[in-house]
């Protein structure tokens, strides 16, 4: 699917931020493969590009993160967009304070073998957070397969806290 279109509700969809989109081709038809509904992969080169798609359509990107049919995928390392920082950065901008929107979005940052001792600090399946470098727990991941526990909501007295702790 390119970037610009929108996908229909009824889809599961996976961003994936990759430079080198093609590479990635025998792996996304594997997870269309093991998806049990229609699977939709968005593939976008950099965290810009991800950026603007989330931020395009945002009404059904927010449909989409409702239903929980919303997940990311972003390699490990990207050429002037974070160099070896690029896939950790995405996890950072995903989580920040100011993405709350974002934060139930499961996101992987898939890598190879040799990069995963570099990154593997951020893996924390409890913010939906998982880095591997294998195929199959990608696969897995994409098609919808891995769950997650929901995330904890803030109460209304934590919420009224840190907006009086604002003031």
């Amino acid at each position: 699917a390119s970037p610009s279109s929108s996908p229909p509700l009824t889809d599961y969809v996976v961003m994936w931020i990759d430079p080198d989109p093609p590479r990635n081709q025998a792996t996304i038809e594997q997870m269309q493969r093991a998806c049990s509904s229609n699977l939709t992969v968005v593939s976008v080169s950099s965290s810009a590009e991800a950026r603007s798609w989330l931020l395009r359509d945002s009404a059904a990107v927010r449909a989409l993160i409702a239903a929980d049919r919303l997940r990311v995928i972003t390699n490990r390392y990207r050429k002037d967009d974070g160099d070896e920082l690029a896939g950790v950065q995405w996890i950072d901008w995903m989580r920040a304070k100011q993405q709350q929107q974002y934060h139930s979005v499961p996101v992987m940052l898939f890598c190879s073998q040799e990069g995963y001792s570099r990154v593997s600090g951020s893996h924390n399946p409890g913010k939906r957070v998982i880095v591997t470098a294998s195929e199959q727990e990608a696969i897995r991941f994409a098609s919808f397969q891995t769950t997650f526990a929901p995330l904890p909501q803030p109460s209304f007295f934590a919420a009224m806290s840190n907006w009086w702790s604002a003031k």
